[in-house]
C-alpha cells in the first residue's frame, strides 16, 4: 500500500513540475478610470448615462464612471473645492461662465492636443461662437459638447383662442392679452424662470450690451437695460401677469414653472430647448424666442463645455481626452442633440443620418436650429465672472424683492465696474 501511494505522489510531482515549467505569465491590464461630473437631472441625466454605457462598451481600455451633481452651479462649486483639495474628477461638464472662471484661476489643462492624431476633434466643425470664449492665449481650455438657447413654449389652447389671426412675436404681444384678460377677472399667467436669463435675452433684443468694445466700461445701467428690467418688474409685481417661484436648490423652481405650463396654470414660458421632452408637442407649441417690441429675437447662446482639471496625471489625462473626443464626434453629438434638443458642439452632427431621422420625427429640432440664426454671442467677462455675478444678484433683487430696475442695475454697475477696473490693472 505504501509503495502504491508513493508512486502516485511521485507522478503528481512530475505533473506539477511540468505545469510550472510550461507556465506563461498572464497580465491582466486594468482599465483606466475616468470620473465624469455633470449637473443634469431627469431625462437629460439619463441620456448622459446612455452615452457612458455606449462608450464603455465600445472599447476595453477605459471605463467612465458618471457622477451627477445638482446643476451646473453645483458642479462648478464642487469642482473648485476638489481642485483645492487635489480630489478633482477626470472630466467635468460646465456652463461657459464656470469654464471661464476656472481659466482665470488657471485650474484647467489646455486641450489643443485633442485636435490632432487619431479621431481628432475637427476644429472647423466647432462653431466659433461657442468655442471662442474657451480660448485664451491660443490655448483651448474646453470643447463645447453642446450649447443651449432659450425658446418660447405656449399652450395650444391659448394660441388657438387668442393668437389665431395674430402671430406672436414679442413679449408685448403676450402681456397685452394677459392684462386685458386680467381686467375681465380672468387671471392668466406667463411663467418666469427665477433667474437672469430671461431678462438678459430681452435686453439683447432691445439692443443692450454688457461691456464696451474696449473692455473698459460696463454698460448694464444703460437705458436699454433699465427699460426692459423695469417693465418686467411691473408685469411681475404690479400687473401680476408673470408668475415665478422662490429660488431653490437644484432645478426645483425651474421645473415648477414647467409644471404650471403642462397643467394649464400658466399659458407658457421661455426656457431651454432641452425642455422639449417635458412638454407634449401636441399640447404645447414651440416658437422662436419672444422679442422685445418689434426688434429681432436675439437670445444669448450659452456653450456647455467639457474640461480636464490641471493636476490630472498623464494616463488619466489621455483617457479623459478619449472620452471628450467621443462626445465631440459627429455621430455621438447627433445622438445627444436629437434626444436633448440642444445645439451641437460639432456642426457636422446636422449632416448625419441620425439627426436627419430625428428631424422627421420631431420638427421642433428645426425650430431650435433656426433659433441659432437669431442669437447673440456670449460676451467675454474679463473679471472672471464678477460682472455676471453682479447681474445675477440684481435680477434676484428685482424679481424677488420688487426693487426698481434703476436701483438694482446702477448698484450692479458699480460693483461690476470696480471689478473690471481691477482686472484691467493686472
Amino acid at each position: 500500500m505504501k509503495g502504491w501511494k508513493f508512486k502516485v505522489l511521485f507522478l503528481l510531482s512530475i505533473i506539477l513540475l511540468s505545469a510550472c515549467n510550461n507556465y506563461e505569465e498572464v497580465t491582466i491590464e486594468e482599465k483606466v478610470e475616468v470620473s465624469f461630473w455633470y449637473g443634469l437631472e431627469g431625462n437629460l441625466g439619463d441620456y448622459v448615462e446612455e452615452l457612458i454605457y455606449d462608450f464603455n462598451n465600445s472599447q476595453d481600455s477605459i471605463v467612465v464612471k458618471g457622477h451627477r451633481q445638482g446643476n451646473y452651479s453645483d458642479t462648478l462649486q464642487a469642482l473648485k473645492i476638489a481642485i483645492a483639495t487635489n480630489s478633482e474628477p477626470s472630466v467635468a461638464l460646465l456652463e461657459q461662465r464656470g469654464v471661464v472662471s476656472l481659466i482665470e484661476l488657471e485650474g484647467l489643462q489646455a486641450l489643443n492636443h485633442l485636435t490632432s492624431g487619431s479621431d481628432a476633434i475637427k476644429i472647423e466643425s466647432v462653431p466659433d461662437q461657442f468655442l471662442d470664449v474657451f480660448i485664451q492665449n491660443d490655448n483651448i481650455y474646453s470643447f463645447p459638447m453642446y450649447a443651449t438657447v432659450w425658446v418660447t413654449y405656449l399652450r395650444d389652447d391659448f394660441v388657438d383662442k387668442y393668437l389665431v389671426n395674430e402671430p406672436v412675436e414679442s413679449y408685448q404681444d403676450i402681456m397685452k392679452i394677459l392684462i386685458e384678460e386680467q381686467s375681465k377677472g380672468n387671471a392668466m399667467f406667463f411663467g418666469l424662470i427665477n433667474e437672469e436669463t430671461t431678462l438678459i435675452n430681452a435686453v439683447m433684443s432691445n439692443g443692450g450690451k454688457f461691456i464696451d468694445e474696449n473692455l473698459e466700461n460696463v454698460l448694464i445701467d444703460d437705458p436699454k437695460w433699465i427699460e426692459v428690467w423695469e417693465q418686467f418688474r411691473i408685469w411681475i409685481h404690479e400687473d401680476k401677469v408673470i408668475k415665478y417661484y422662490e429660488k431653490n436648490l437644484g432645478w426645483d423652481d425651474y421645473y415648477e414653472v414647467l409644471n404650471d405650463v403642462k397643467s394649464g396654470r400658466a399659458i407658457g414660458n421661455i426656457s431651454s430647448v432641452s425642455d422639449k421632452d417635458i412638454y407634449d408637442k401636441n399640447e404645447i407649441s414651440t416658437k422662436l424666442h419672444l422679442s422685445w417690441q418689434k426688434h429681432d429675437s436675439s437670445p444669448v447662446t450659452y456653450a456647455i463645455g467639457l474640461v480636464i482639471p490641471k493636476s490630472i496625471d498623464d494616463d488619466e489625462r489621455q483617457a479623459a481626452g478619449e472620452w471628450i473626443k467621443y462626445l465631440m464626434s459627429s455621430e455621438v453629438n447627433a445622438k445627444w442633440i436629437a434626444k436633448s434638443g440642444y445645439l451641437p458642439g460639432n456642426e457636422a452632427a446636422y449632416d448625419t443620418e441620425t439627426y436627419q431621422r430625428a428631424v422627421t420625427e420631431d420638427e421642433r429640432l428645426n425650430i431650435f436650429k433656426e433659433q441659432l440664426s437669431h442669437t447673440s454671442k456670449p460676451y467675454y467677462d474679463p473679471t472672471g465672472g464678477k460682472i455676471n455675478e453682479a447681474i445675477v444678484e440684481a435680477a434676484t433683487r428685482l424679481i424677488n424683492q420688487n426693487i426698481s430696475a434703476e436701483n438694482v442695475l446702477k448698484e450692479a454697475k458699480e460693483k461690476a465696474q470696480k471689478a473690471l477696473d481691477e482686472a484691467n490693472k493686472k
